[in-house]
């Protein structure tokens, strides 16, 4: 913990001797925007450092980071306005689960210093607008969580080696990789659990991309404008049990995503775009093992018919700000729905009293 005040010091240049005290388990160093230089070890027992905004400050090896037993977590976020690598060689040490790197205005390459934590289970790199290399021997094969947000010129490659990662459950890229078309396949592990893509404002197939990952439970895919091809040829992995589609415009359920086959599906949401899409869902589309639906924001969508009571394990239905939706035939909901949620559909005429017999 910093001295009372001590992130209003703006003009500080050097700290000295930082060992406030034995046993601090965690250091934040924040706002300090003309700090340059730390000189002297950091508490032997430190568990966690948080570097915010240090515009002039960049790790060094005579901070003794690499020696610290007990150093899990490390994050360093607005700063090191001149670092093009990051990090160097033991640098971090290797008892680091967690690590964020974030706001590097000049950053290009993540260098071999990521590849010796052995330790690492989670990795965030945000907002690095100059990031094109990973480290070439790859990231150790245990990182678990990996999360990318708003690097322009990041792209997903397969020599980045997240393939043969056997630990590896989830995977958030938001923002950036500005390049990006067609994602590629053989990138994504098949351990992989979890998948979110946001705000990848040029990607426009992302189908064969998804071949890979034979475990994915939950899919989401976010504001992705171009997006038109989701599914892979041979249809979306078979264990997915959640899949969350927002404000993709170019996007149309189709009954070509074998969805109806698909037995672990339960959750199913859309919300936004569709913009020529009148009638939901069309016949066969969703699976019985769906138990619940969100349907929400569907400019176009007028009728809510046909393909619902067949969805004999839905328990829940949420239908959301569709203005222009005008009928729900209450005869094809499900039997055994227990929760039903209509907001802001202005339009909306109830044709029978949606007694459910």
């Amino acid at each position: 913990m910093m001295p009372p005040r001590f992130g209003r010091l703006k003009n500080l240049q050097l700290v000295t001797d930082f060992v406030v005290s034995k046993d601090l388990r965690s250091s934040k160093i924040s706002k300090l925007g003309q700090l340059s230089h730390h000189q002297g070890s950091f508490p032997s027992k430190l568990q966690s450092v948080v570097i915010t905004n240090c515009n002039n400050l960049t790790p060094q090896k005579q901070w003794g980071l690499h020696g610290m037993k007990y150093l899990i977590c490390f994050k360093i976020e607005g700063g090191c306005s001149e670092a093009e690598l990051f990090p160097e060689e033991q640098l971090l040490p290797n008892t680091l689960t967690s690590i964020r790197i974030s706001g590097f205005p000049n950053l290009i390459n993540l260098c071999e210093g990521l590849h010796s934590l052995t330790s690492l289970k989670k990795l965030e790199i945000g907002c690095c607008v100059k990031l094109e290399l990973m480290p070439k021997e790859g990231l150790y094969l245990n990182l678990h969580s990996r999360v990318i947000t708003n690097c322009t010129n990041l792209m997903p490659q397969k020599k980045w080696s997240i393939h043969g990662m056997k630990s590896l459950t989830c995977i958030k890229i938001d923002g950036g990789c500005s390049k990006l078309v067609v994602f590629p396949q053989g990138v994504l592990p098949n351990t992989l659990t979890y998948l979110c893509i946001r705000n990848l404002q040029n990607l426009i197939n992302l189908g064969e991309g998804l071949h890979s990952p034979t475990s994915l439970k939950k899919l989401k895919i976010k504001h992705c404008k171009k997006l038109n091809k989701l599914m892979p040829k041979e249809g979306f992995p078979l264990k997915l049990q959640s899949l969350f589609i927002t404000d993709c415009e170019s996007i149309l359920p189709s009954t070509e995503w074998g969805l109806h086959g698909m037995k672990s599906l339960a959750h199913f949401m859309i919300t936004g775009g569709c913009s020529t899409m009148e009638l939901f869902p069309e016949r066969g589309l969703l699976p019985d093992s769906l138990i619940s639906l969100c349907i929400s924001r569907l400019p176009d969508l007028k009728y809510l018919v046909n393909g619902l009571q067949h969805l004999t394990s839905l328990k829940k239905l949420g239908i959301d700000c569709c203005k222009k939706l005008e009928l729900i035939q209450a005869k094809g909901l499900p039997a055994f729905l227990s929760s039903l949620r209509i907001r802001k559909c202005s339009l909306l005429a109830l044709r029978c009293d949606l007694q459910i017999d």
